[in-house]
């Protein structure tokens, strides 16, 4: 969606550090186009936050959410299949 200008922020609520991929091809195709834009969140009480590894990078902008903030996005979905592993 990036590469088609889509939207024009993303913000991604995750330290999950295979987000990073995505991240900097965005932010490669940002750089001749200005948007979109990615944006992290971090959480308060929490220092860790996504960023790249680059540090030459810019890095994305992180947004502070505090514990209110996160109960009131928080997504209860448990993503993980039921199902046992095949043998």
């Amino acid at each position: 969606m990036a590469h088609e200008n889509k939207y024009e922020i993303g913000i991604i609520a995750s330290t999950d550090t295979d987000l990073v991929p995505a991240i900097e091809a965005v932010e490669r195709h940002r750089n001749k186009r200005r948007t979109p834009r990615i944006c992290v969140v971090r959480y308060e009480g929490m220092g860790k936050r996504l960023s790249l590894p680059d540090t030459r990078a810019t890095q994305p902008h992180a947004f502070l959410l505090t514990k209110t903030d996160f109960e009131a996005v928080r997504d209860p979905t448990v993503y993980i299949d039921p199902r046992p592993p095949p043998p």
